[in-house]
């Protein structure tokens, strides 16, 4: 056959039709595209990687998500942003889908960064939002606060949730 990676616009088109298959509840063949694309350009491999990385999920398989770790660091290897930025995405994805620990994995991994300072504020804000939902509202207020402490381009958002929290903590 024809390599995904020779032809972008066709990488892209297969991206399309996993999509399909995935949501049509046919995921194990969906996987085995989807590895197939880890191999294109950037753009859609991250996309692979994300949709890859949310097919373990719901199985919680460690070890498989760790190996697909593995892989995605090789892939992007001296590409730091591409891989930040697949993180932050499976993180927030996972939030929003209720696997909290995962999601705080991932956003852990981004925030132990050392450019944290550069992170989007969505970081800090999905942190403290898995950490107000595990009821612990102090360690949801220290992780705004250390994001704020750092002087980040934007931090309206932050500020207002901190004082959500704070009036949380303060029984409001």
């Amino acid at each position: 056959g024809t390599n995904a990676h020779d032809h972008p616009g066709i990488s892209v088109i297969i991206a399309v039709v996993m999509q399909a298959l995935w949501s049509l509840g046919r995921r194990e063949e969906a996987v085995s595209r989807y590895s197939e694309l880890t191999g294109a350009e950037d753009p859609v491999a991250a996309a692979a990687y994300r949709r890859l990385f949310l097919g373990v999920q719901p199985e919680g398989d460690l070890n498989q998500l760790q190996a697909l770790m593995q892989k995605a660091e090789a892939r992007f290897a001296g590409e730091a942003s591409v891989l930040l930025d697949l993180w932050i995405q499976i993180g927030i994805e996972s939030v929003r889908q209720g696997l909290f620990q995962l999601g705080e994995y991932f956003l852990g991994r981004v925030w132990g960064q050392p450019e944290r300072r550069s992170l989007p504020d969505t970081v800090s804000l999905y942190l403290a939002e898995i950490r107000l939902r595990r009821g612990d509202p102090a360690a949801a207020a220290a992780v705004l606060e250390e994001y704020l402490g750092l002087a980040p381009l934007r931090a309206d958002r932050v500020l207002l949730r901190l004082g959500e929290v704070r009036l949380r903590q303060e029984g409001f």
